[in-house]
């Protein structure tokens, strides 16, 4: 289940935005949301999207589209990531185009997020949340993996991160590697989004 999806300087996106399926605290239909009781958050069951002529809705999902299929196919060898910054500002659009999605799959939280140029991934973090903390499952910045203290001692993860292109997702080539401990999360990219 989505619950935030938020992207930045991406189309005509220069600032982050964030699509959200978080309910309010309105008590009027509060029988008709999904409740996450661990979470004690309320999820909306639908939502809409409305605006004007060029506000950015086919943006919106333009941002979905190329962030589920980076994730679920990822790039050829030496390819160019298609990404497209904002180009109305110079200085926008020398910074990364910037992802993240909030998931609640198979009663777990996780924060999925990266930070890409057209030539490479320069920062990618999968993050499980719990009722009471988060757990940085791994941390991909500067090229160097930082994978947390009960992922650390499995050395086919250190192997699998090796083998990842530049241009590549780790979540993406983990998969391909048949790292099994992040399926969920790519596994909802594919079927869900």
């Amino acid at each position: 289940m989505l619950i935030t999806f938020s992207c930045e300087n991406y189309k005509s996106f220069r600032d982050q935005v964030t699509f959200s399926m978080i309910a309010s605290k309105e008590r009027q239909h509060g029988s008709r949301l999904c409740r996450l009781e661990k979470y004690q958050t309320r999820i909306l069951p639908i939502a809409t999207i409305f605006g004007g002529n060029a506000s950015g809705k086919t943006n919106f999902f333009k941002a979905l589209s190329f962030a589920k299929s980076f994730i679920v196919r990822g790039t050829q060898p030496e390819g160019r990531i298609p990404v497209d910054p904002f180009r109305l500002d110079t200085g926008v659009s020398e910074r990364p185009v910037c992802f993240r999605f909030e998931l609640f799959i198979d009663n777990r939280m996780y924060e999925f997020g990266f930070a890409v140029n057209t030539k490479e991934v320069l920062e990618e973090k999968l993050v499980e949340i719990s009722s009471s903390s988060e757990k940085v499952l791994y941390h991909r910045h500067d090229g160097q993996p930082h994978f947390d203290r009960s992922l650390a001692k499995d050395d086919f993860l250190k192997f699998a991160f090796q083998g990842t292109r530049e241009n590549q997702l780790f979540l993406t080539n983990s998969i391909s590697q048949k790292v099994e401990v992040f399926r969920p999360v790519y596994n909802w990219f594919k079927d869900s989004l």
